[in-house]
């Protein structure tokens, strides 16, 4: 409700003021045209690299989150200086991305930012020489100039809605991805396996079009503690879920107890 007022709210003055006199209500439309052009300006410069600081974002929170619920493997074998230095990679190259976006943006939020409010940018020199030679009345300009004070702050505030929009877009495309996702594969067998010895059998899988596990098997004995060591990205999570059929397999098998599971059990 609060966009919707400050935008609605300017448009009403705006309207009012050419009621006043025309010649101002156009003089009063030179700044608003010029700081909308800036601001156009800024969301495309900052829309064509916005998927793409998500996707910084979203690796350095991965990155952190692995690097803390690791920390106790990392002190056991003595691997913090390799764990934080890739820990501190991220970090920098996130910054580096956002600094580098906001020096594309800023100098267009500047414009807009500076020029938007100044509705009395033309309309002060111009009305007041127009007051001078007597086209138009002294108390018709200082009326209008005290409207148009109201107008800019009032359109800044809306605009500050404005960045949300493409932060909802990014998400609401990412929902909708989840949601067409095809659902499992539901078996209705009973577990029927011997034991429970895992193995996984030519596994591959992969994200969208990005296949990440090329061929994986191994076996984990009944009993036994079986460590899964890599890099971040490297698939460890992924053979976990997958074991928990949180993915469906695009090849091999998943066996437990010598029965496959993806789809086959209930």
């Amino acid at each position: 409700m609060e966009g919707i007022a400050n935008i609605f709210i300017p448009i009403l003055i705006i309207v009012l003021m050419f009621v006043m006199d025309w010649r101002l209500g156009l003089l009063s439309l030179v700044p608003l045209v010029l700081g909308m052009a800036a601001m156009g300006m800024m969301m495309k410069s900052g829309f064509e690299k916005m998927n793409d600081y998500y996707e910084s974002a979203a690796k350095m929170n991965n990155t952190i989150i692995e690097y803390v619920n690791g920390m106790e493997v990392v002190k056991v074998f003595n691997k913090d200086g390799d764990s934080y230095r890739r820990f501190g990679d991220v970090v920098r190259d996130y910054r580096d991305f956002t600094i580098a976006w906001y020096k594309v943006c800023w100098p267009w939020m500047a414009a807009y930012a500076s020029i938007l409010p100044c509705l009395a940018l033309l309309m002060l020199p111009v009305g007041s020489y127009m007051g001078l030679s007597g086209a138009l009345a002294l108390d018709k300009l200082i009326l209008v100039l005290c409207m148009s004070f109201a107008v800019g702050p009032s359109f800044l505030k809306a605009l500050n809605f404005a960045g949300k929009f493409p932060q909802l877009d990014y998400k609401i495309s990412e929902f909708e991805k989840l949601m067409d996702h095809p659902p499992l594969k539901e078996g209705q067998n009973r577990f029927t396996g011997e034991g429970f010895d895992v193995s996984f059998e030519d596994v591959r899988f992969g994200y969208e079009d990005e296949e990440v596990l090329h061929g994986v098997s191994l076996t984990m004995k009944q009993g036994t503690t079986t460590a899964l060591v890599g890099e971040s990205g490297s698939g460890k999570s992924t053979l976990a879920k997958l074991l928990i059929h949180y993915y469906d397999i695009d090849g091999g098998a998943i066996k437990i107890g010598g029965q496959d599971i993806p789809g086959r059990m209930c």
